[in-house]
């Protein structure tokens, strides 16, 4: 069983790890789903991507194991705390919302999985970044903060 990475947010930032994410082999297109507020945007994902893409982000929550918060930091807290029924501690939450802090995801979900991850750094170190959090994953196991 593959693991499913949800995107929410479809931004430039959000748009560039799904495509180096595809690009590296490390997910499959049908393994990615996203969210964004525009149809523009949807169908740019969709059709660009290749990646399905939902106006609301409760499918985005339910279907996917690991979920990537690629909003803008004011937009973090109202969309976790609408969509808080569908965030259970299985899933893993990783932040590129500059300047929001791990215990704030941990205090808004509940969750022992919750990651911030400086864009930057992924950028720089992609080798390490998949070693460290996606090899676990794909052997089974979650990592730990």
């Amino acid at each position: 069983m593959s693991t499913r990475i949800g995107f929410i947010g479809a931004g430039k930032m959000a748009t560039a790890m799904m495509e180096g994410i595809i690009a590296k082999g490390l997910c499959a297109k049908d393994d990615i789903i996203a969210c964004c507020r525009t149809e523009s945007t949807k169908k740019m994902v969709e059709e660009g991507i290749g990646v399905e893409c939902f106006l609301d982000a409760r499918p985005v929550f339910e279907g996917s194991d690991v979920i990537i918060i690629a909003v803008k930091p004011n937009q973090v807290k109202d969309i976790l705390v609408t969509n808080i029924e569908a965030i259970t501690t299985k899933k893993l939450i990783i932040s590129v919302a500059a300047g929001v802090k791990i215990s704030t995801l941990e205090s808004m979900c509940q969750t022992v999985n919750s990651y911030v991850l400086c864009p930057m750094f992924a950028a720089q170190y992609s080798k390490e970044l998949r070693v460290s959090l996606w090899a676990p994953m794909q052997q089974g196991r979650m990592p730990r903060s």
